[in-house]
């Protein structure tokens, strides 16, 4: 039985009738009346409505017929339990009634047991209605919920597997085939081919110094980097051609021999498309592409290889395309190499140069020299730049341009910046001779070891060791730089901090100067070399390293003129203001010793 508390809603136009009705049932429900249709469909769709109805059928105006069938059409009472009080006990009227949705009959005279035992019946069919209703609802909604997680996990796993399917063939970062994918259609093409007695190349684009991007600025920026140069790279090559991703700086293309590319043409067009995508990857890359302060210049490093001229096995093949790019890259970068069996060579060189390079690291084998710079308007020595040195054990020395690429390339630079940093600290009687004179010993810092998490930490390691005060000065070039603005503003700013003075070297040959002038905290302004060595024949070298001092000084910035080896280059940077100078004309880069000798002696250069 329902617990009090249930609303009964008795109806009838007979006083008397709802008199006797609230008497049986009020002493266990909340009793309602109403005495004609319309006031029972008004508390029936109230807030709060009764939970069952005794309603009489015969009533003035609107019967109790009428009244029932409004109830059921009306979705906010269809669900409320009626039972029909009634005179009439005709088959046909109980008939009709319980086809309008009638739960039950009550004949009159009314007998107050069955009123009591109906109405209980009912309320409690009602309360186990609604929570069979309640526990269907429950149960619908667990199995909606259960497909519905099933659903998500059928999609998840097909998309799981449309990604594995994916990335079996397709590099991740810039959506071109990756190493798998190309090695698989390179081995059916070499078969198709070699069936058919026709040739293939494959075209290799390595990105010069892309590691250090990496290292310096972050995988966020350097996949923003690839993406930009395997767009440019797609544009170069036919449609019918592959282009492919093989390692994390490396793309290779495939070109196969067909009706309009046959013979010889197959190796002329190889190395085309080489210079090609090379002029490609050369372009400036706008700042939008990876958030440096202005456009950034890349190059990269080619080879080509040809199948079955080179080798008729394809990993084969790819190795001796290898050997071809690491060619290029020790002879200059920005440059493609056709493959030949002397390579060979040259790679075990390269190899055994890293070796060299990284015992040479370990053992402390390398020194540190130091090339002056001249005070223009007194001609005395200010500083010196220092640079690192590998003595070849035959009473010479390693030529940097071999060894310095292969550091950037391998990522010993790193190493290599923190050597010389510490040789040059470690050296207290220069620092001490140098400081006399008010000038600063400058430190190359490669991009590298400027984005590396703990330069700052190493800086002050390094600095704290020194047994006498430190003047020391970095230079950065604008390569070194690329990456967040805000990065590496508030870098250069803690280096300051740590009184390091800084240099932006080779000044006027990237694409962003003036952007670096304007937005990052230089000191100084090193004229690349390249401007000064012909000032004296070309008149547009003249024009930019006037061009350059002068904005120097209204920036605020001192100067420095590199590779200054005549009097008339002298002259000239002198005649437009420059501070300092460096270069043959003075000295080459001297042992330590050697150097502090020339220290508080006016150059030979004075007059």
């Amino acid at each position: 039985m329902r617990a009090p508390g249930a609303t009964v809603l008795v109806v009838d136009d007979t006083p008397e009738n709802i008199e006797l009705l609230d008497g049986i049932l009020s002493s266990q429900y909340r009793v309602k009346v109403a005495t004609n249709g319309e006031r029972t469909l008004q508390i029936a769709r109230s807030d709060d409505p009764p939970h069952l109805i005794l309603l009489d059928v015969m009533m003035p105006g609107m019967d109790g017929y009428e009244v029932c069938r409004k109830l059921k059409e009306d979705p906010r009472t269809r669900r409320i339990p009626v039972i029909f009080i009634t005179a009439r006990s005709e088959m046909e009227d109980e008939r009709r009634g319980l086809q309008l949705g009638a739960v039950d009959y009550i004949v009159k005279p009314i007998s107050p047991p069955i009123v009591e035992a109906r109405v209980a019946t009912h309320l409690a069919l009602f309360d186990q209605r609604i929570a069979l209703e309640s526990n269907v609802r429950e149960r619908t909604l667990e199995l909606t919920e259960a497909l519905d997680a099933l659903e998500r996990e059928r999609k998840e796993h097909a998309s799981a597997s449309a990604r594995a399917d994916y990335l079996l063939s397709f590099d991740p970062v810039t959506g071109v085939a990756n190493r798998h994918d190309f090695v698989m259609r390179l081995e059916r093409a070499a078969d198709r081919l070699r069936r058919g007695g026709q040739r293939l190349a494959l075209v290799s684009v390595n990105l010069d110094r892309f590691h250090m991007i990496n290292a310096a600025h972050g995988e966020q920026v350097g996949d923003r980097l690839l993406r930009t140069i395997a767009n440019r790279l797609a544009k170069c090559i036919r449609a019918t051609d592959l282009l492919a991703r093989i390692g994390p700086d490396e793309f290779v293309t495939l070109l196969s021999e067909d009706d309009r590319l046959t013979g010889e043409e197959l190796s002329a067009a190889a190395a085309e498309l080489g210079e090609r995508m090379l002029a490609a990857v050369r372009q400036p890359i706008d700042s939008d592409d990876i958030l440096a302060a202005g456009p950034v210049e890349i190059t990269a490093s080619g080879g080509v290889t040809l199948f079955p001229d080179d080798c008729d096995e394809p990993l084969g093949l790819i190795k001796r395309l290898q050997a071809a790019t690491i060619h290029s890259k020790s002879n200059g970068r920005d440059r493609v190499t056709r493959y030949s069996p002397t390579l060979d060579a040259n790679l075990g060189h390269q190899l055994q140069l890293e070796q060299g390079l990284r015992d040479a690291l370990r053992n402390r084998v390398l020194e540190v020299h130091f090339q002056p710079k001249l005070r223009v308007h007194d001609r005395w020595i200010s500083g010196a730049e220092a640079l690192v040195r590998w003595p070849d054990g035959k009473g010479g020395y390693i030529n940097p341009s071999e060894f310095i690429p292969l550091a950037e390339d391998t990522g010993l630079i790193v190493a290599l910046d923190r050597y010389v940093l510490e040789t040059v600290v470690a050296d207290a009687t220069l620092w001490r001779a140098v400081s006399a004179h008010g000038g600063r010993i400058a430190v190359n810092l490669s991009a590298a070891s400027f984005g590396a998490p703990d330069l700052e930490d190493m800086v002050r390691d390094v600095l704290a060791s020194a047994p006498e005060p430190v003047c020391l000065e970095f230079e950065l070039t604008e390569h070194t730089l690329l990456g967040d603005v805000q990065s590496v503003v508030h870098r250069l700013h803690v280096l300051r901090e740590m009184d390091v003075t800084l240099a932006l070297d080779d000044f006027g040959t990237g694409y962003s100067s003036l952007a670096y002038l304007k937005r990052l905290p230089f000191d100084v302004l090193k004229v690349d070399q390249s401007f000064v060595r012909d000032i004296e024949s070309d008149t547009d070298d003249r024009a930019i390293v006037g061009a350059i001092l002068a904005l120097a000084k209204r920036l605020d910035f001192k100067t420095v003129a590199e590779g200054v080896s005549t009097s008339r280059q002298l002259e000239f940077v002198e005649s437009h203001g420059c501070d300092e100078v460096q270069g043959f004309l003075f000295s080459p880069a001297l042992p330590s010793a050697d150097f502090i000798r020339l220290l508080g002696e006016p150059a030979p250069v004075a007059s």
